[in-house]
């Protein structure tokens, strides 16, 4: 007779505790920052710039919102739910929850992405390319500063 309980099982994916506190981490920053810029859209402040300059033109750019709701916002119920669901993982070790966790955090690298791509070719890539060079006639051509 087999016992069909270990012969059915997988090995578990083991992921490395610095891992998971190394995304708890950046989870952490992500909200901060995320917190931070969509309070600084509500209130109407001006967003503190003191190394680089024109951090207000990223943020009040046609992009910056979606349907009324500031981006920023969305990068804050994100993080906060990456971080929930990194806690669940560190807590449990559930193999479906970090599944489910590493599908989730594709949305976030599509969003970044998207982001990226827009500060690249856009109207708003003046503020991306800082100090040295810039971007010119929204193409990806690197002009002297």
């Amino acid at each position: 007779m087999t016992n069909s309980k270990t012969s059915s099982t997988r090995p578990s994916k083991i992921i490395p505790n610095w891992v998971i506190f190394a995304l708890i981490a950046v989870s952490l920053i992500g909200l901060a920052d995320s917190s931070y810029l969509a309070a600084k859209h509500y209130l109407g402040s001006p967003i503190n710039c003191s190394i680089f300059n024109g951090c207000e033109v990223v943020t009040t750019s046609p992009y910056s919102v979606i349907l009324g709701v500031p981006v920023a916002l969305f990068g804050v119920l994100y993080y906060f739910s990456f971080l929930l669901l990194t806690i669940l993982y560190l807590d449990s070790k559930n193999e479906k929850t970090l599944e489910f966790t590493a599908r989730f955090s594709v949305i976030g690298i599509i969003a970044s992405a998207w982001f990226l791509f827009l500060q690249i070719f856009d109207h708003i890539s003046d503020s991306f390319c800082f100090g040295t060079y810039r971007f010119k006639k929204k193409k990806c051509q690197l002009l002297p500063g």
